[in-house]
């Protein structure tokens, strides 16, 4: 059970849950039957989890409330990847095969980044529909 809101959820491939939100910081992985098997803490300059999405291998990547784009896993904790948001970071998604991944945020901008150079590949503002 978790003691805060709740902003991202991911399933990942082999059926476990990690979920993340709120002031707590938190980054929660759970079994198949929503027992808790793992924590982790994102530093306090990072912000609140916004959004979580699986990469590859055992990598995990974390968007936060302070526009950052975190990389890492449960077990070894995670880094700073890119900061590339003027606003607040509303969603992330990554590549199935290739290194990359995408983010979008309150700043109306979607990027594409390379996970291996940290920087953008593409970007476009998104005007109100």
């Amino acid at each position: 059970r978790r003691s805060s809101d709740l902003f991202g959820l991911c399933v990942l491939k082999n059926g476990t849950i990690v979920s993340g939100g709120g002031k707590d910081r938190k980054v929660i992985l759970w079994d198949r039957d929503y027992q808790k098997i793992q924590e982790n803490e994102i530093p306090e300059a990072f912000g609140p989890v916004r959004t979580i999405a699986e990469g590859k291998e055992d990598n995990i990547y974390i968007g936060t409330t302070r526009n950052s784009v975190l990389q890492g896993n449960l077990t070894g904790g995670f880094t700073l990847l890119v900061q590339g948001h003027t606003e607040e970071l509303w969603g992330l998604a990554t590549h199935p095969r290739m290194d990359q991944f995408f983010t979008c945020g309150q700043d109306k901008q979607v990027h594409l980044w390379s996970a291996a150079t940290h920087q953008p590949l593409w970007s476009k503002e998104i005007g109100r529909a």
